[in-house]
């Protein structure tokens, strides 16, 4: 019987990135996972899954590494759903409350994971709480 091999090339996402879209438009998100998440890269694995949630939020255009010994990643998410409000930080809360609400998926618990509005600052300003 014939086999398929698949070769998945290796992406270096680097900054800047032409997002394509208005400021407006796209809001960075930094997700702290709170634990080291390298290994949970399959298709029904956190990574995955939390990917599936944003995407209810906004086309994610772009989806950074990991960091922070493999416990951070930057998301950026186009068009993100206004049912509250961005700039207030609205959109955020709901973001971390769906990112919560993830539970358990492969061992990783996602249940004190945090969503930060436009990614890491020395003040941590942006962080809700």
């Amino acid at each position: 019987m014939a086999e398929i091999t698949r070769v998945h090339p290796v992406s270096t996402p680097t900054f800047p990135v032409n997002l394509g879209a208005s400021a407006e438009d796209v809001i960075f998100v930094e997700i702290d996972y709170l634990a080291a998440v390298n290994a949970k890269t399959g298709p029904a694995s956190a990574i995955t899954a939390c990917t599936n949630m944003l995407s209810r939020f906004g086309t994610i255009v772009y989806e950074g590494p990991l960091y922070d010994s493999n416990t951070k990643q930057l998301f950026a998410l186009e068009r993100c759903t206004t049912d509250t409000a961005v700039a207030n930080f609205g959109t955020m809360t709901v973001i971390q409350a769906a990112l919560r609400a993830l539970g358990t998926v492969d061992s990783l618990n996602f249940s004190s994971a945090t969503a930060i509005k436009g990614g890491p600052s020395e003040a941590k300003q942006d962080a809700i709480a």
